[in-house]
């Protein structure tokens, strides 16, 4: 039968992976409709969403502060390693290959919000991909809370509510810049 024919029902992993329109949606789909992020917590799902990301690769291994003290990445939790794992096996089936090097990123962010900390593991004039990046997986999750929704996860969905603050407290975005400019209602001197 013609899967476009009206009255034919998507599967509940052709529904998710119909909604992402970028970052391997076969992949994303089959993770979560598979239930891959039930055990997961919003700073890991988001980590999770940065392996579908391409910004902010790493420039070292091993960084130091400005003080030159080491600074460790988070570990990731035994539940995200298997959601990863599970993605992994799922990607190398198509033959991707996903890097994991953003996600330790965007946990460290979601645990610190500290650029300095980010700073240390990417080129300091990368930073803006790094908010790039965020801002990729904002825009993820809007996507992804109706599709865990749809899909009946409902503590997951729950799990994602308040993600603007979760993320994007301590960045600059173009709209904190304009609302902080409208509450100094201040002249921009030249």
């Amino acid at each position: 039968p013609d899967p476009l024919a009206p009255g034919q029902l998507l599967t509940p992993r052709g529904f998710a992976c119909a909604a992402f329109a970028d970052g391997h949606p076969l992949v994303l789909g089959t993770v979560v409709s598979d239930g891959g992020l039930e055990q997961l917590s919003l700073a890991e799902i988001a980590a999770w969403l940065c392996l579908f990301l391409r910004e902010g690769r790493s420039r070292d291994a091993t960084a130091k502060d400005k003080q030159g003290r080491p600074v460790v990445l988070p570990a990731p939790s035994d539940a995200l390693k298997e959601t990863f794992d599970y993605t992994d096996e799922l990607a190398k089936m198509l033959e991707v290959e996903l890097d994991r090097h953003l996600s330790y990123l965007m946990l460290d962010w979601c645990a610190n919000k500290d650029l300095s900390r980010i700073a240390c593991w990417i080129e300091p004039a990368l930073l803006g991909t790094f908010v790039k990046a965020v801002m990729r997986v904002v825009s993820y999750i809007e996507v992804l809370k109706e599709v865990v929704l749809g899909l009946g996860f409902y503590e997951v969905h729950n799990r994602l509510d308040n993600h603007h603050e979760a993320l994007l407290g301590g960045l600059v975005t173009n709209e904190s810049l304009y609302l902080a400019m409208a509450d100094d209602k201040r002249p921009l001197e030249d």
